[in-house]
């Protein structure tokens, strides 16, 4: 899946506006603000109130995040957070 997301990225072009990391954000993710963020990590109720405040700590003014597998109960913990 991430091979197919950076031959898409340079096929349109885009691989200078963009960074893919694969892992837990916690640990990999530079300490700074982001525009945009796509997180794969939000699977249940759990995960979702677990990751979501660090996650909102990374957003910029401004900015917005795009989820993955999000369910009707994780986006209520994501309203609640974020």
């Amino acid at each position: 899946v991430i091979r197919q997301l950076i031959n898409n990225l340079k096929r349109l072009q885009l691989e200078d506006f963009v960074t893919v990391m694969e892992g837990d954000f916690r640990k990999i993710a530079p300490k700074k603000k982001y525009k945009f963020i796509f997180c794969d990590a939000l699977h249940n109720e759990h995960e979702a109130a677990t990751n979501l405040p660090f996650i909102k700590e990374l957003l910029a003014g401004n900015s917005f995040a795009a989820f993955h597998d999000i369910t009707d109960k994780t986006k209520t913990v994501a309203s609640d957070v974020l």
